[in-house]
């Protein structure tokens, strides 16, 4: 990932390390390269915030993967394994669900109508029926803005 866009840059941090030196000897120098300063820190926060939330997503997919893999040993009782781990019963649920649901992850992670703001919690409350019995919500998601509507 290349942060910085600057011509003259030398790497992703030197033109930031070397126009702080300049702040210090000449203030005037701020006005020249803070703004770009502050893109390159902005790329850097929403790449890392995606990176995190995408990892988080892909934890709770192999969840599901690895409960369906165990499905008929487990018995189907997500309550012992949701005990067992110290989460909530539905959240088990919702683990398996959403394997069910997006078979392909890195499908998913293209295809999903929030893009890089998508998190567990938008998929949990937006994207999952509610509840672990697996039936369909009675709403739809709107494919542009991400908004759920009732369906008629």
């Amino acid at each position: 990932m290349k942060i910085c866009n600057q011509e003259q840059c030398q790497s992703t941090l030197g033109c930031v390390c070397n126009n702080l030196n300049q702040l210090n000897n000449n203030n005037m120098q701020l006005q020249e390269w803070y703004p770009h300063f502050l893109e390159q820190c902005k790329v850097i926060i929403v790449e890392t915030v995606s990176s995190a939330r995408e990892m988080v997503l892909k934890g709770k997919w192999e969840l599901g993967e690895l409960l369906l893999q165990n499905w008929e040993g487990l018995g189907g009782n997500t309550r012992k394994v949701a005990e067992d781990l110290g989460v909530s019963p539905g959240e088990v649920s919702y683990w398996k669900i959403f394997r069910d649901k997006c078979p392909d992850f890195e499908k998913f992670m293209v295809e999903n109508p929030w893009g890089k703001n998508v998190s567990w919690h938008k998929v949990s409350h937006f994207l999952l029926p509610k509840g672990s019995t697996g039936k369909e919500p009675d709403w739809e998601l709107c494919p542009t803005c991400g908004k759920r509507w009732k369906r008629k």
